[in-house]
């Protein structure tokens, strides 16, 4: 849904996942596939032994289950997401080296996004919310996540979570310096957004809150800013049916914003 609607535009795109698909015309690049026997190479330890090769067998490797299961870390709120099936699980290994294609592959991008795919970008408001920073400057951007326990974190809101993560170009080339010790560091962290802030952190990048990012959509039951002037830029735990609505609530902002400039 989100390639059928906010990202049907966009050209600077890499979808990342545990395996190579195809979703729609759109290759999926595999970023977690013995990625940590890949990354050890990478630093120069070519002799990777077989336990230390990554495993991708959840269902039936039980030894890989144990590795995986993060040791009184990970105090978090979540909404709506099972954190004990296998994909979720997986999925926290696939931000930093996904970061890293994004990184190697538009070098000199100016903004780097990284969303889940519950996630919905307002993409004219965040490019306007973007424009009054210095994307040289080491920014890391977006909303606060419920987070401690991993590397000596004590205190929650460290950084951003699944509602977007932003990356200035100057934050990536720091990060770039250290992120395959980074990849290596926290492979036991809970999760990827975490190990994210934790790498950036590491290469002297600290977060930054950023207006507008929700964490979850615009529904009865959630609070939402009363302000009818508020301009939001990502919305996350967003299902199907409510990506598409947003999407035509933006059409048909855009259609009488068009017919006022006319007029």
């Amino acid at each position: 849904m989100q390639l059928l609607t906010f990202l049907s535009e966009v050209e600077n795109l890499i979808l990342i996942g545990d395996t190579t698909v195809k979703v729609g015309g759109r290759e999926v690049l595999d970023v977690y596939t013995d990625v940590y026997a890949k990354t050890l190479r990478k630093l120069g330890i070519v002799d990777v032994s077989e336990s230390e090769t990554f495993k991708r067998n959840f269902d039936g490797n039980e030894d890989t289950k144990k590795k995986l299961k993060v040791k009184g870390q990970g105090q978090r709120v979540v909404s709506g997401q099972d954190v004990n099936g296998n994909g979720w699980k997986a999925d926290a290994h696939k931000n930093l080296p996904g970061l890293q294609v994004l990184a190697e592959k538009y070098p000199d991008a100016d903004w780097y996004l990284m969303i889940d795919d519950d996630t919905y970008v307002v993409f004219d408001n965040l490019v306007s919310y973007l424009e009054t920073k210095d994307p040289n400057e080491p920014h890391f951007i977006g909303r606060n996540n419920y987070f401690k326990g991993c590397d000596g974190v004590t205190e929650f809101h460290t950084g951003p979570g699944g509602s977007g993560i932003v990356i200035s170009r100057g934050a990536m080339k720091k990060m770039q310096q250290g992120l395959n010790q980074c990849i290596i560091k926290y492979k036991d962290c809970w999760a990827g957004d975490i190990r994210t802030a934790l790498c950036l952190r590491d290469n002297g990048v600290i977060v930054s809150w950023g207006h507008h990012f929700y964490q979850n959509p615009p529904l009865d039951e959630i609070i939402f800013p009363d302000d009818p002037c508020s301009r939001p830029n990502t919305f996350h735990h967003a299902l199907p049916s409510q990506m598409q609505k947003l999407y035509e609530l933006e059409q048909i902002s855009k259609t009488v914003n068009l017919q006022l400039e006319e007029h």
